[in-house]
């Protein structure tokens, strides 16, 4: 017995999209790369034996038993749900018998699964917030803190998923290396650009 776990990072453009600042749209999207090329091997690094493939947005492991793939999922779900607010995270498993199921059937199957358990997702509503608290300009969510990084506008409010996007956009990203040429490497904000200045 074998069983596969599909997972995928859910509405990646909503999430990285969704202010219009420089900083957070990158922040954001390294907060994804990280989650779906980083985070399982650096919870366990034995995950790593497990990945079939990576990419697109969404991930496919195949492991020994049931309990390794609940213990994947748990993992993984936990490390999201506790420090990446916003991520919308899917993930879907099926136990398959090598010898009397194909394996390629299983993997379609598990897509199917992941699709039904999104359009699920479709006809929820979410209550952003009671009314009482102060909102976050780029989410609508309530804020939790100040953007310490934001010189121009020091006492802007933000909420935590905003704050794990900002504090994500300092960090490395190989992808973004690779994208942008060495005189920009260092711009954070279009308004810099327009200055022409660099804010690292």
């Amino acid at each position: 017995m074998g069983v596969l776990v599909l997972w995928e990072v859910s509405r990646k453009q909503d999430y990285i999209f969704a202010s219009n600042k420089l900083k957070e749209n990158r922040g954001a999207s390294i907060v994804i790369e990280y989650i779906i090329e980083s985070l399982p091997q650096q919870l366990n690094e034995d995950y790593e034996d497990f990945l079939i493939y990576n990419g697109g947005g969404n991930s496919l492991y195949n492991f020994d038993n049931l309990g390794q793939a609940k213990k994947f999922v748990k993992d993984v779900s936990e490390k999201v749900l506790e420090y990446y607010p916003g991520i919308q995270l899917f993930m879907v498993i099926e136990e398959y018998d090598d010898k009397r199921n194909e394996v390629i059937q299983k993997i379609d199957d598990l897509h199917k699964k992941l699709n039904k358990k999104k359009n699920r997702r479709k006809n929820s509503g979410v209550q952003k917030s009671f009314g009482i608290e102060s909102i976050c300009e780029s989410t609508g969510l309530p804020a939790c803190c100040r953007d310490r990084f934001d010189l121009d506008n020091p006492n802007r409010l933000i909420s935590q998923e905003v704050h794990v996007k900002i504090e994500n956009s300092y960090k490395d990203s190989k992808k973004f290396k690779k994208l942008l040429p060495d005189e920009v490497k260092g711009i954070r904000e279009f308004r810099d650009l327009a200055r022409g200045e660099k804010n690292i």
